[in-house]
């Protein structure tokens, strides 16, 4: 259909009034090319129905794809479009095209509800809501107690040519009978997963909590999860047709079978196969592997599973053979495989792993912040963001903010990826480091996934947080554990003994005394400290007191990470030649950091940071003998945790857990770090955090009283009761959701002459007039950046000690404020 003009005629011949209306429009080498709203409408209900099917729901998101774009039919649009196509000024959606099918659905099928027919009522209000957001979310109702819903049924329908557009839908795209009859059809299928949702929450699976308002709230959450899920899936076959139009080329959907599975699988195990068994060590992880291979061939369906292993067990090799035989043997095909890290150090050092050890790595694709694509080519570039922004490949190896954004975020690239989750195995490592604010939110996020979308998440981590016992819970699966605990795996693993010297507070100076007494007996020492500040001060008072023999190094967030990778490198050949040693460290190198100390110091936190620590302790058996971690708790004037809500509240737990192996060790089998003394650590640190709304996200604003848990549930503080069933503050929700707080600015800071180099030509006349030229730089800088928080900003701006390009986006450090040691550092004394 090329060169069609738009003549804005209503004949009676329907097959020529299709092809009057245009969703697109491309120019190809001078040649018009056209795509009618109908083409587009079906193309897009064709996606959306496959995105759905892993569900039960292909029929809803056919009837949302068909209508998604009914107010395209009006005059507005089609001469909006075609000034667009002609390069005319015209402001991108500045017309609305997204009311008009809102409108009809709840016109014309909320109309059964007086009739006792709530599931008609939520298929319609679902449809609206995917329909009325996918070019951005909207409220319920939002902070003012306005109904989005409304606003949309109480506009102007003359302004935006509402029944001149519906008129020309039915006659071009679909029928009045017709729609009813996909409506119908959608509506059977969601009771179906309806009827589920109701008798599971009903069955208190997700909620340990008493009061009726609460099950209602776990049924809110999960329709909300749905709402989201629907939208995903429209967004993407929304997007992925578009671009298939505009690009003239087909983007397909990746499409695992159990041959591409088994091919994996046969290859993983001929390369485990090459491993001797010739140490215990080695038998024990061959069986630690053959069981989860079991477990993995005897367990079908959606699910929450958990993988606990030691340091040292082969976890990640582990964890892919499980998600390997899971997707052979599942009865339904797996679409894909996730592995969630928590940091960028270890996504690296396991997309390596998982790269080696895969036969077909161009499965394989990761997903991060820090992926450069300025050097791709043009093909690669497209198909890098094609696989990126909607997860369209088998193996995605993305880090846990990707995926909470995924969940939560008001961003539309991250609600788009969303139906991708779908039918998958999701692995995900070192589960506790998810944020407590936002437990509430993932727990039922995770059960949403395993016991409605068909999923298998893995929750990984050598000490499991119980999620099982708080209010709103992941659900419990009777046979949850993919690895049985046994003494065996415990004893073969152990490889440091931990010291309590906690029950007394330790000072700077003690502490400084404490960590060159142990270098008496040791080649090295790792001392892991909560706060840059602690770290800092330490670092400096071994300085003054370490003798010439031993090497001084420090390991903080003040520094980039070149800076890290640099000193890493030396301690690492430290290490290797045995050379005296001590490194004063932050707890970033609790996970990611592959290194192995003789001896360790770490300042109490949590029992999950005591068992992360004595991780980079003896890793591999390297000293030949048990060593000593080292447990102290720091004094107020050595390390104030005041605006650490986290720390503290996980050390004042672990201090009770303490408390009670002092009295009876027996009890946990005398480990601290055992299974038993995991399980009650958590009971205590969730019983300790009094007020619940903690775990709800809570937004701290001045007359803004809500969380983010509530705005996605029930939202009772903003919405009257029982008008609509969709109550939820989608858009406020989303747009507020962050992981971590982002209160903080990234300077690129002068550590070597390359960056001195960048910051120089970012101050140039070329880069000042070359966008691309200043692009480059940018995306050079990235090793050499670092996160400041907002006071320490200000302090460094008021000082003149920061420059800053691009109309204030991009910031620079002076070259005294960086200590080669160090890193970043204030002009004053005081360290922050």
């Amino acid at each position: 259909m090329d060169g069609k003009n738009y003549q804005g005629k209503t004949g009676e011949n329907n097959d020529e009034l299709k092809e009057q209306f245009f969703a697109h429009i491309r120019n190809d080498n001078g040649r018009e090319c056209v795509q009618t709203v109908e083409e587009h409408c079906r193309k897009t209900a064709e996606y959306c129905r496959e995105n759905l099917a892993p569900l039960g729901l292909g029929e809803l998101g056919y009837f949302i794809g068909l209508v998604h774009d009914m107010g395209k039919y009006s005059d507005k649009f089609q001469k909006y479009l075609r000034s667009s196509a002609n390069g005319e000024n015209v402001r991108r959606g500045s017309v609305n095209h997204t009311f008009a099918g809102v409108i009809y659905i709840l016109e014309n099928f909320n109309k059964n509800f007086n009739n006792g027919d709530i599931i008609a009522k939520i298929t319609a209000e679902l449809a609206a809501f995917a329909v009325g957001s996918h070019h951005g979310m909207f409220d319920s109702y939002d902070p003012d107690k306005n109904s989005g819903f409304d606003h949309r049924l109480e506009c102007s329908r003359q302004d935006i040519e509402y029944r001149l557009a519906a008129e020309r839908f039915h006659k071009c795209c679909a029928a009045e009978k017709k729609l009813e009859e996909y409506f119908q059809a959608a509506r059977k299928k969601l009771k179906v997963f309806e009827d589920k949702m109701i008798r599971m929450c009903k069955d208190k699976a997700f909620c340990n909590l008493e009061e009726k308002g609460d099950i209602q709230t776990s049924y809110d959450f999960m329709l909300g999860m749905l709402a989201r899920i629907l939208l995903s899936a429209l967004i993407d076959a929304d997007r992925r047709d578009t671009a298939e139009f505009m690009s003239g080329s087909s983007h397909s959907k990746f499409k695992a079978d159990k041959a591409l599975w088994q091919g994996q699988l046969d290859y993983l195990e001929k390369k485990l196969g090459e491993f001797k068994a010739d140490s215990v060590i080695n038998c024990v992880r061959k069986d630690i592997s053959d069981e989860a291979a079991r477990f993995a061939a005897n367990h079908s369906g959606g699910g929450v599973y958990r993988l606990n292993v030691p340091t040292g067990a082969g976890k990640t090799l582990t964890a892919l053979r499980y998600a390997y035989t899971a997707a052979v043997n599942e009865k339904d095909n797996v679409s894909r495989i996730f592995c969630v890290m928590p940091l960028l150090s270890v996504l690296d050092q396991n997309a390596k792993v998982i790269r080696d050890n895969s036969f077909d790595k161009d499965i394989v694709t990761e997903h991060h912040s820090n992926v450069i694509k300025e050097n791709l080519d043009a093909d690669e570039l497209d198909r890098y963001e094609l696989i990126c922004e909607n997860w369209n490949n088998g193996m995605i190896i993305t880090t846990l903010v990707q995926l909470l954004n995924t969940l939560f975020s008001g961003k539309t690239s991250c609600i788009r990826r969303m139906n991708a989750l779908a039918g998958s195995v999701i692995i995900i490592d070192e589960v506790q480091s998810v944020p407590f604010k936002m437990l509430y939110m993932f727990n039922l996020a995770v059960d949403f996934l395993a016991y409605f979308c068909g999923c298998k998440v893995v929750l990984c981590s050598a000490t499991q947080p119980c999620f099982e016992k708080v209010g709103y819970c992941i659900a419990q699966q009777e046979d949850s554990n993919i690895i049985k605990p046994c003494s065996r795996i415990t004893d073969t693993f152990r490889r440091t003994r931990i010291k309590d010297m906690a029950k007394k507070y330790i000072s700077l100076d003690g502490l400084t005394d404490l960590s060159l007494e142990i270098m008496e007996d040791s080649r090295n020492l790792l001392v892991i400290c909560n706060t840059k500040r602690s770290a800092l001060s330490l670092f400096k008072e071994l300085k003054l007191r370490c003798s010439e023999d031993i090497k001084l190094y420090c390991l903080t967030a003040a520094m980039c990470m070149k800076h890290r990778e640099d000193v890493l490198e030396k301690i690492n050949r430290c290490l290797k030649s045995g050379e005296k040693m001590i490194c004063v460290s932050t707890q970033l190198v609790e996970a990611g950091v592959d290194f192995s100390f003789e001896s360790l110091i770490r300042l109490q936190a949590g029992l999950d940071n005591l068992a992360q620590s004595a991780g980079r302790c003896n890793r591999s058996f390297d000293y030949g003998h048990i060593c000593s971690v080292y447990l102290v708790r720091a004094d107020e004037n050595f390390e104030k945790l005041d605006k650490l809500e986290e720390i503290k509240n996980a050390r004042h737990a672990a201090g009770s857990l303490l408390d009670r192996f002092r009295n009876d060790s027996s009890r946990y089998d005398d480990d601290i770090l055992s299974g038993k003394s995991v399980a009650e650590y958590y009971q205590l640190l969730f019983k300790n955090i009094i007020d619940k709304k903690y775990y709800r996200y809570q937004i701290v604003k001045p007359f803004y009283n809500n969380n983010i848990f509530d705005m996605l549930s029930s939202n009772q503080k903003w919405s009257p009761q029982n008008k609509y069933i969709l109550n939820q503050a989608f858009a406020e929700a989303g747009k507020q959701f962050t992981v971590f707080d982002d209160n903080t600015y990234d300077l690129i800071v002068p550590y070597d002459e390359t960056a001195k180099k960048i910051i120089a030509d970012m101050n140039s006349q070329k880069a000042e007039f070359d966008i691309g030229f200043m692009a480059k730089l940018v995306s050079m800088a990235k090793p050499y950046t670092v996160s400041v928080f907002s006071n320490v900003f200000e302090e460094l701006t008021h000082s003149g000690m920061i420059k800053s390009y691009n109309d204030g986006h991009i910031f620079t450090l002076d070259a005294s404020c960086y200590d080669e040691m160090t890193g970043i550092a204030l002009q004053r004394d005081e360290i922050y």
